[in-house]
């Protein structure tokens, strides 16, 4: 009985053992969790400079295809200080909501969410470049001096009155989805559509001053997408 007992003892002790080493071992991981949480905090940092990256070079270099007589590489870069200003408090709402509230950032669909809509907006604006060649300009032209300019209705243009500018509308709050900043993704979605309500409004004046009843029909039979704007 002496044996049996024993062996009955020795047999719960290494239960014990086994359990603590378990519970160790849970232990462990809650303390390595945070630790991994750093690589993931990092990958929407390396899609969001991704995209901010391929946007202002490929933007350069197709201003360089199609405007040679005209490029102003700074010009091309579309870095002004507004922009600056908006994107590093993007990156500001992001350190600060990593480090306070690390739990929001960890939903890694949301940051898939936001690829999806960067890849789409970049592809709708690149489109109207690319369809629009040279008629396609970073500035707003207020005289048409160049005769080779004409009204660009086709491709991408025969759904969208403004690719350029539905494109952006698109791409620049998709990066705060990226970084899954909730409220630059709001502010930048309001401050883009107030934009183009100004913007939008003054370049067509002089397209409809350039193409007179062309562009009058054209407007009206094709939708800029952009909430507000007809």
């Amino acid at each position: 009985m002496q044996g049996t007992s024993g062996s009955f003892e020795l047999h719960v002790l290494r239960s014990k053992a086994h359990g603590q080493g378990s519970e160790g071992s849970t232990q462990v991981s809650r303390i390595v969790s945070p630790r991994e949480a750093v690589p993931t905090m990092a990958r929407p940092l390396q899609w969001y400079g991704m995209a901010m990256a391929f946007f202002h070079v490929s933007e350069l270099t197709l201003e360089w295809l199609h405007n040679r007589q005209d490029f102003d590489f700074f010009g091309s870069l579309l870095i002004s200080k507004p922009y600056v200003l908006a994107h590093s408090v993007g990156l500001l709402e992001f350190g600060v909501e990593s480090w306070l509230l690390p739990s929001i950032k960890a939903h890694q669909g949301i940051m898939w969410i936001g690829v999806f809509f960067v890849v789409l907006g970049e592809s709708i604006r690149k489109a109207g470049i690319i369809v629009g060649k040279h008629n396609f300009t970073h500035q707003i032209r207020t005289s048409n001096a160049d005769k080779r300019n004409v009204l660009v209705k086709h491709g991408i243009y025969k759904w969208v009155r403004h690719p350029g500018y539905l494109g952006w509308f698109i791409w620049a709050p998709a990066t705060q989805i990226v970084l899954m900043n909730p409220l630059c993704t709001i502010a930048f979605m309001v401050v883009a559509q107030r934009f183009f309500q100004e913007r939008i409004p003054y370049e067509e004046q002089y397209l409809r001053k350039f193409f007179p009843q062309e562009y009058e029909n054209y407007a009206k039979q094709t939708s800029s997408w952009i909430p507000g704007i007809a």
